[in-house]
């Protein structure tokens, strides 16, 4: 799974496309809509995603291939020892032991290759779990970010509507207000004779 610096990478390298390809010199930004970019950089992230696959499988198949020349090399070298052993002549026997030095040559590398192959594969396993509960927590981390946006958009739209029904209160009070001063007032003049 491509990291966040990955990710990064993909839109830069998409932007870069996009330009190459024959949007306008200058800013990206105001030549090429958002979803141009969004398509471009998901093509790069695709590729980086199915890349990262294919290191991991390719981890598998080389552990199992050079397991498979290991026992295929292992069985030349006990045909090319009967060849040896059966072998007719000074100079038939000479070329059954030069390639029975060959299949031990073979077996020799092979196991090397095998042990290099393991080698590989179990230092692969932590990144590989490492990039899946980095991925695991990145899901939970924008399922988070998202709750946490609806709960700030909730927020603003209960500060809006406190704010309308304060609006509201206040233009009440101040009806009320007008009214009771008017009212004051004519009591007012008419205890006074006015």
């Amino acid at each position: 799974m491509p990291t966040m610096t990955q990710a990064t990478q993909a839109v830069t390298a998409a932007v870069s496309y996009l330009e190459n390809i024959g949007t306008k010199p200058g800013s990206t930004r105001s030549t090429v809509t958002v979803s141009e970019l969004a398509s471009a950089g998901g093509g790069v992230f695709n590729y980086l995603n199915d890349k990262a696959a294919n290191e991991r499988q390719s981890i598998s198949g080389t552990v199992e291939f050079t397991a498979a020349a290991k026992e295929t090399a292992e069985r030349a070298v006990k045909e090319a020892t009967g060849a040896v052993a059966s072998a007719d002549g000074h100079r038939a026997r000479l070329n059954a032991e030069l390639n029975l030095a060959r299949c031990e040559a073979a077996v020799s590398v092979a196991k090397v290759a095998v042990k290099a192959a393991a080698s590989h594969q179990k230092a692969s396993a932590p990144a590989d779990s490492a990039e899946d509960a980095a991925h695991d927590a990145q899901v939970k981390a924008e399922a988070k970010r998202d709750e946490a946006d609806q709960a700030r958009a909730d927020g603003d739209e209960q500060i809006t509507a406190a704010q309308t029904d304060a609006d509201a209160m206040v233009a009440t009070a101040e009806i009320k207000l007008d009214d009771a001063l008017t009212a004051f007032e004519e009591n007012l003049k008419a205890t006074m004779g006015a």
